[in-house]
């Protein structure tokens, strides 16, 4: 696996900060899987934002649905 390295500067807060996780996401998705693992791991992230997209909004339709029941 290569490693991406950015010019940055960076405020350390704490390890989680914003720059250092903004730094983190756009690494991972500018790097290319050389391997199947990579590839598997790149699907299963791609899966994982869709449905939690989906279950976003079932959950906001289910809860003005709630709403528009309660109020009439």
């Amino acid at each position: 696996m290569e490693t991406i390295v950015t010019n940055q500067e960076f405020e350390w807060r704490g390890i989680l900060n914003s720059s250092y996780k903004s730094v983190v996401k756009s690494n991972f998705y500018k790097n290319k899987p050389s391997s199947l693992f990579g590839v598997k791991q790149q699907i299963k992230s791609a899966q994982q934002k869709l449905n939690s997209g989906i279950e976003i909004a079932l959950k906001v339709c289910a809860f003005v649905i709630l709403l528009i029941t309660v109020y009439s």
